[in-house]
């Protein structure tokens, strides 16, 4: 028996209400109900589809943070962020290249790209659904980037969808960009996956729990923030790092500077630098 899908944007009140619906229809207990509930989803328990639904972010929110996009954008953004397991292949040595204007991805992220350049949409053909390279451009209006013209970090990022010039992606790992091979209508980049080293340690620890204090501030300013503080409250260090650089409009030379610090500790302080009030 095949299972019910899931909405992009499921309602846990709507999900309560088929449960205490079920339980009196059935005369069995609640828990029971919420059970056979959870499992016509494919999740084991209510607890781990109440965890599941709680971790994606409501539309209000995603507004909020994105602005406003094509409605199959928004949807294809809403089904990666919930339901896309993280990336644990080897990253090839030589993948189809990206160049973005305007916007430098980290690791983690999911977010949307308006491709208009026909070596960009050849790229995106090569690579079948399968992982892209992107790295951003230092001067947008280049419209043939090499090597010196694209900033030396990017990412790795796997396709989730690529429709009317839109293409959603999300970024799987940090890539150093060692150099470029033509192809005939696009470009391939040949790539390094790059290791953040974290030594650990009581600054590393501290440095942490200032960045997620500041987070815990920002994100009570915006609507969803409750469910927002529960995400972050989940992530490493290097992960809570990544995501606010990713989500905070900062020019593209200071996200660039933060990609190519190699140390955990140095990103920290970066992040907490930038956002931090200015005395």
């Amino acid at each position: 028996m095949s299972k019910k899908q899931l909405p992009a944007r499921p309602s846990l009140e709507h999900l309560k209400k088929q449960a205490k619906e079920l339980a009196r229809e059935q005369k069995i207990a609640l828990h029971d109900a919420q059970s056979v509930i959870a499992r016509d989803y494919g999740f084991a328990s209510w607890k781990q589809l109440h965890a599941h639904v709680e971790s994606i972010l409501p539309q209000e929110t995603l507004t909020a943070l994105m602005g406003q996009l094509p409605a199959p954008v928004a949807e294809a953004i809403a089904r990666a962020a919930a339901g896309l397991a993280p990336f644990t292949g080897a990253v090839p040595a030589t993948l189809p290249l990206v160049a973005t204007r305007n916007a430098l991805l980290t690791a983690g992220a999911v977010a949307p790209l308006h491709i208009g350049r026909p070596s960009s949409i050849a790229a995106i053909e090569a690579a079948k659904g399968g992982l892209l390279a992107t790295f951003a451009q230092k001067d947008a209006a280049n419209e043939n980037p090499g090597v010196t013209d694209l900033h030396p970090v990017g990412c790795a990022v796997e396709i989730v969808s690529f429709d009317n010039g839109w293409l959603v992606v999300r970024a799987a790992r940090w890539l150093r960009l060692d150099g470029i091979e033509q192809r005939d209508a696009y470009s391939l980049a040949r790539v390094t996956e790059l290791v953040i080293r974290d030594d650990g340690g009581d600054e590393v620890d501290r440095l942490h729990g200032e960045l997620r204090a500041r987070i815990d501030t920002l994100t009570g300013t915006l609507p969803g923030g409750a469910q927002l503080r529960k995400r972050t409250a989940k992530m490493t260090a290097l992960e809570l790092a990544d995501a606010t650089v990713a989500n905070l409009p900062w020019p593209i030379e200071d996200k660039a500077r933060y990609a190519e610090t190699l140390e955990l500790e140095g990103r920290l302080r970066f992040v907490l630098g930038l956002i931090s009030p200015k005395g």
